[in-house]
């Protein structure tokens, strides 16, 4: 059982630049680098929040402070880092489980990116060309590195699947057949004893 998916390629090692390291290490460091980034923007949503006037109006070139979306993203932040703390926990307990919740959670995530920069991308080209090709830039990497460590992580993942599969038993059958094919063991015959010459037999 588990999360198998046939297109995706099963990393051995994870490679970084010119160094390579093991899928359990690559998966700690992206957990925790993860897990440092969301930190500090639930710090960041928590201050917006404070320092949020709700009296006044929201300008037009900074819809996102308002009250709605400050809330929004302190509520997915938390989310993130619960998530995250799940990933990390699997791996340093060698648990599949736990980093399938974050696989699921994440891949969800890397397809509503790419739907907000296709709009985005969309929106943005139609009032400046420049600029929404900028934005298509900077997300497409966004998003190669977000597929790239969620390989990572599936690689890591179906290792431990792997490895915590039962191994598979002789079928019966297989050994009925082995038992069929032996030789057979000679028969052992048991020769009459001959009574020496003055002997009386009992």
């Amino acid at each position: 059982m588990g999360l198998n998916i046939k297109c995706v390629p099963v990393l051995e090692r994870a490679i970084c630049c010119c160094c390579s390291c093991t899928l359990r290490t690559a998966s700690l460091v992206i957990g925790w680098l993860e897990m440092v980034c969301y930190i500090l923007l639930f710090v960041n949503a928590v201050l917006n929040l404070v320092f949020l006037d709700p009296s006044q109006p929201p300008k037009q070139e900074a819809p996102f402070k308002t009250m709605p979306f400050a809330i929004g993203a302190l509520v997915s932040h938390v989310v993130a880092i619960l998530v995250i703390g799940l990933l990390l926990f699997g791996v340093h307990k060698e648990r599949p489980s736990f980093i399938l919740v974050y696989l699921i959670l994440c891949l969800i995530g890397i397809c509503l990116t790419i739907l907000a920069m296709v709009i985005l991308t969309i929106i943005t080209i139609i009032a400046h060309v420049v600029v929404g090709l900028v934005v298509l830039v900077f997300f497409g990497l966004i998003i190669a590195l977000e597929c790239y460590f969620w390989v990572v992580i599936y690689s890591y993942y179906r290792q431990l699947e792997t490895r915590n599969e039962p191994r598979p038993i002789a079928h019966m059958d297989n050994f009925v057949a082995v038992k069929q094919n032996e030789p057979e063991p000679r028969p052992y015959y048991e020769f009459p004893h001959h009574n020496q010459p003055g002997q009386q037999t009992a």
